[in-house]
């Protein structure tokens, strides 16, 4: 089963008891509740008092990565209940100037959030936590989906294509100017 990262995330479907047209006073109809429940997660993540900018590092495992002119790595971290944390990002190589550098690309966990539950350090290499988007610029048919994992022996984020191979300059598509990656990841964190 595949799964799709999409800016229209459903947060609820109704049963197939269950109507989906509004029945006034008493029922505003499902697209309704649906849209005001889009609306309270994003509030969410816009809202300085419950979440906090996170500048992540984008690295490459050799040759450092340049960003192009106008080009940004930015991010928010909410945190909910004690333990479960969640990270949004987006990363714009930016336009003249972009340079790909070399090796896999990486990001860093937010900073006072890193100790990752011990549960999720077990796994062989990595633990996946989320998904990303890529979007290539160039061709928007070359376009494509990663998963976020947490790299267990250098405890930062990498990325997988749906080939399988680490995100790096050439794989899943040459990375050049203007392109763009957004995505999320969220995992239990032993931190207090």
């Amino acid at each position: 089963m595949g799964v799709e990262v999409t800016t229209n995330l459903q947060l609820i479907k109704p049963d197939l008891d269950e109507s989906i047209k509004e029945n006034l006073p008493t029922f505003p109809g499902w697209a309704d509740q649906n849209a005001d429940n889009m609306d309270k997660i994003d509030s969410l993540f816009r809202d300085d008092s419950n979440s906090s900018f996170y500048v992540p590092v984008w690295s490459a495992g050799g040759t450092p990565v340049v960003l192009g002119t106008g080009g940004f790595v930015s991010g928010k971290v909410i945190r909910f209940f004690p333990s479960i944390v969640v990270v949004n990002f987006r990363i714009f190589t930016g336009t003249a100037g972009f340079t790909p550098g070399a090796g896999t690309y990486r990001i860093t966990l937010p900073t006072g959030y890193t100790h990752i539950a011990n549960e999720f350090t077990t796994f062989f290499e990595s633990a996946p936590l989320g998904r990303a988007i890529l979007m290539d610029n160039d061709s928007v048919a070359t376009s494509t989906n990663m998963s976020v994992h947490y790299d267990l022996s250098l405890g930062t984020i990498h990325f997988r294509g749906a080939a399988g191979v680490l995100w790096n300059p050439t794989s899943p598509i040459t990375l050049a100017q203007s392109d763009r990656v957004s995505g999320f990841f969220m995992y239990p964190t032993e931190d207090p």
